[in-house]
């Protein structure tokens, strides 16, 4: 039998729905976390990024990212700021209620399409051609870019996995 009496209600869980799981607290934490360092990572002035060639007469800083990956910092700072936001939708809520696992999705489908397109671009790094020829960073500059777009492939097959979760938590939470 089920006791309501008011010292049992949790005054923070929602109404809405009674199948709502717990939101561990480290999840939402290490996201907002983690978002806002890449939020302030990207965010930084381009002299920051890149590399500092001291060896001639004026300071000359290389862009380690490259133009294409450039064009994409706008959804990126979006994608995060929305993740940001989120984030701390769950630590106030504390709750998975079926708005916060829209949310959650919405986000994931929105964060598949960017890296979607990230792989679709041209090279994410590159360095100025006078060091990639000079010191035979050619090959090691593609095994980055390999390597990134991997990292990039298994983000997607875990957001897909992710994806898949939530879907089933949301039919779950509405029974």
């Amino acid at each position: 039998m089920l006791n309501t009496s008011r010292s049992d209600i949790d005054p923070n869980r929602p109404t809405s729905t009674f199948n709502a799981r717990p939101i561990p607290m480290g999840e939402p934490i290490v996201e907002l976390i983690g978002s806002l360092i890449l939020l302030s990572f990207f965010n930084v002035p381009e002299a920051w990024l890149g590399i500092i060639r001291a060896n001639v007469p004026v300071d000359v800083v290389i862009p380690v990212f490259s133009a294409e990956f450039e064009s994409y910092l706008p959804m990126i700072n979006t994608y995060l700021g929305l993740a940001v936001v989120l984030a701390s939708v769950m630590l106030y809520y504390r709750y998975r209620v079926a708005g916060i696992l829209i949310a959650e999705l919405a986000l994931a489908l929105f964060g598949i399409q960017i890296a979607i397109d990230l792989l679709r671009a041209g090279p994410l790094m590159t360095f100025a051609a006078d060091i990639a020829a000079t010191a035979q960073w050619t090959e090691i500059l593609d095994l980055i870019n390999l390597m990134i777009k991997i990292g990039i492939g298994l983000g997607i097959f875990g957001a897909v996995v992710d994806i898949i979760t939530k879907v089933r938590d949301l039919i779950v939470s509405m029974r």
